[in-house]
């Protein structure tokens, strides 16, 4: 195995893409593809390719060996002519062979349940409320936030197409559109994911194919945390308000050094 020895080997909030990929699979993923390079050349999209999946396939993979992280901060949300509202957040996640498994609690009022298996459908991402009955308003939402955005399932959605290459921050990102498997009004997102160390840096949501985005999200910063990088701050904004996450404290490790009662109760 191959681990990457710069800043991508990360925990993506806090999902840690890329430990555990080889290099045969990352010479295959990033090999030239004559559709690809053309569609670059012509500025056009291209029907999904056995490229494009094999590319999608080492993003999405879990990681080579099992790991944790946790991670706590303060999210701050502003809307236009009203005042910055902030609260408090920490993210716990896991990961097995099989799935991640994330917690996430809000100003130490809700949480939820991430579980997300490894592959495509709709039975494969699972939210649950740490409060059976749910909440009648959920925090999450008035900061703009839903729980996937921080495990960034949206990586595991149907994919449509793959749009010409594009850089975000210096990056050369291949860019795929992306539909949720929902059955009725399916959402879809754009998402831009470095060529080289298979992260997503930018992300936009439509409401249906085709339609102009209306939410968008982009990672600012980065902290190493021992062996890992993890994501520290990310924006999420869309018309008339903008909300940012940023993770002041994190650890991370393998699993044998899992702390007890890594998830709270």
């Amino acid at each position: 195995m191959t681990r990457f020895p710069t800043w991508m080997m990360m925990l993506g909030v806090a999902l840690l893409w890329c430990c555990g990929v080889t290099a045969a699979e990352t010479a295959a993923a990033t090999a030239p593809n004559a559709a690809n390079a053309a569609a670059t050349a012509t500025n056009t999209a291209v029907s999904p390719t056995d490229d494009a999946m094999r590319f999608l396939a080492v993003a999405r993979r879990p990681p080579g060996r099992e790991c944790w992280a946790r991670m706590t901060g303060k999210v701050t949300h502003l809307r236009t002519g009203g005042k910055p509202e902030e609260a408090g957040i920490s993210l716990a996640i896991m990961f097995t062979p099989a799935r991640t498994l994330a917690q996430i609690i809000i100003d130490d009022q809700q949480g939820y349940l991430v579980g997300q298996k490894y592959g495509p459908g709709a039975d494969m991402t699972s939210i649950i409320p740490l409060n059976k009955e749910g909440y009648q308003e959920p925090i999450l939402a008035k900061f703009g936030l839903r729980p996937e955005d921080l495990t960034m399932s949206f990586i595991f959605w149907h994919l449509l197409r793959e749009l010409p290459r594009d850089k975000v921050k210096g990056q050369e990102c291949r860019v795929f559109v992306l539909q949720a498997p929902d059955a009725v009004d399916p959402e879809v997102v754009q998402v831009h994911i470095s060529a080289k160390y298979f992260f997503p840096l930018k992300v936009s949501w439509s409401r249906k194919d085709g339609e102009p985005p209306y939410r968008f999200m982009e990672v600012t910063s980065f902290r190493k945390e021992n062996d890992y990088w993890l994501v520290r701050s990310l924006i999420i904004y869309g018309p008339g308000w903008k909300t940012r996450v940023a993770f002041e404290q994190s650890q991370a490790g393998v699993q044998q050094d899992l702390p007890q009662n890594f998830f709270r109760r």
